[in-house]
């Protein structure tokens, strides 16, 4: 997995790539590199790393959150509304994806159920 994803000089990024270079099945790194590449603008690598965290641990609801905010930021609202709802799914009380969700419902033209999200 790691070859395919690009690692920035930022530090925590480097370590946390070195992480899962080293140990390629670490869910929790994975996903934390995707939110590390979510703050630096990188969206589309924050997708590779929350998708590689996923394929990991399917169950792990960060990395669908993580996921769903990659795919919001790249305009595929759509997308991240499922993302967002396999993190509540997993995590009903999982208040940042809930909150995640209702912006990615009001993007795709769905207010009520963005209310409902709430």
């Amino acid at each position: 997995h790691a070859g395919r994803y690009v690692c920035s000089s930022n530090r925590m990024i480097s370590f946390s790539c070195q992480v899962v270079a080293r140990e390629p099945a670490h869910a929790k790194a994975w996903s934390n590199l995707a939110a590390m590449h979510l703050q630096t603008g990188a969206h589309a690598t924050a997708l590779n790393c929350a998708d590689a965290a996923l394929a990991v641990d399917p169950a792990y609801a960060t990395a669908c959150n993580n996921r769903g905010l990659a795919l919001y930021r790249l305009g595929r609202a759509g997308e991240a509304v499922a993302a967002f709802a396999q993190a509540l799914a997993l995590q009903p009380a999982y208040f940042r994806a809930a909150v995640n969700m209702a912006a990615a419902l009001l993007a795709v033209q769905d207010p009520a159920r963005a209310v409902a999200a709430m």
